[in-house]
């Protein structure tokens, strides 16, 4: 699977910025701890800076998509890939879900996807979001659609924390798209994920689910926890 491009030259934003490494191996968090922004950084008392008490960055990307009528479709991929350059913990990743369904034009049809992530322990989190939906009626046909694209960038910095705290950039963009979905044929559900954590202690899980159920429902859900310390 080819490797998205989420944001060029992420290091540009840590010039002049250099630390030693550290690392120990602690156990994973819980999937509820991994919201941006939760690190507690503990204040130096001879230096500007924050040292960094946490070894350990843990990011979370997923998302759902769920449609209902006569005919259709539900899918997921999701891409996450992390690392331990020593002076610096890197993540990023993206997340895409789509649900469309078609039926007879006195039939209604629903269609929703969702997708989003989060980190903990970075220093600086980016996130970009985009969700776009249709749905009418065409050619004896009643049709809806909508997909949601996340993007992430994670970065912490070794033994070292932004004097005010972690910076974090999310940014959601809702559209709707006037023009019909493609054909939809039976009744599919299916998700697709590529995570790879690399340091000198990892940690990758994986949760997914998918459903079918014919002339009725396709349901999907998908979520991607890795951690580097």
């Amino acid at each position: 699977m080819a490797k998205p491009t989420i944001f060029s030259k992420p290091f540009a934003l840590l010039k002049g910025i250099s630390s030693s490494t550290s690392s120990s191996q602690t156990p994973p968090l819980n999937e509820a701890t991994a919201e941006s922004g939760s690190k507690q950084p503990v204040q130096s008392a001879t230096s500007t800076y924050k040292a960094d008490t946490d070894s350990k960055m843990q990011t979370m990307i997923g998302g759902e998509a769920t449609a209902i009528g006569e005919n259709t479709k539900a899918t997921g991929t999701i891409y996450s890939q992390t690392f331990d350059k020593g002076a610096i913990k890197i993540s990023f990743g993206s997340a895409e879900f789509k649900a469309a369904a078609q039926s007879s034009e006195s039939d209604p049809t629903y269609a929703a996807a969702d997708s989003y992530a989060a980190a903990s322990g970075a220093d600086l989190f980016l996130t970009r979001t985009v969700v776009s939906s249709t749905g009418g009626k065409a050619s004896g046909q009643s049709y809806s659609g909508e997909s949601s694209r996340t993007v992430y960038l994670a970065i912490d910095i070794e033994k070292f924390d932004l004097p005010k705290g972690p910076i974090t950039i999310s940014q959601t963009i809702d559209k709707y798209t006037p023009q019909k979905i493609g054909v939809v044929d039976g009744n599919v559900a299916a998700v697709k994920i590529d995570a790879k954590a690399e340091a000198d202690h990892t940690y990758v899980a994986t949760d997914a689910s998918a459903l079918s159920m014919e002339d009725s429902l396709s349901t999907i859900s998908a979520t991607v926890v890795t951690e580097v310390a």
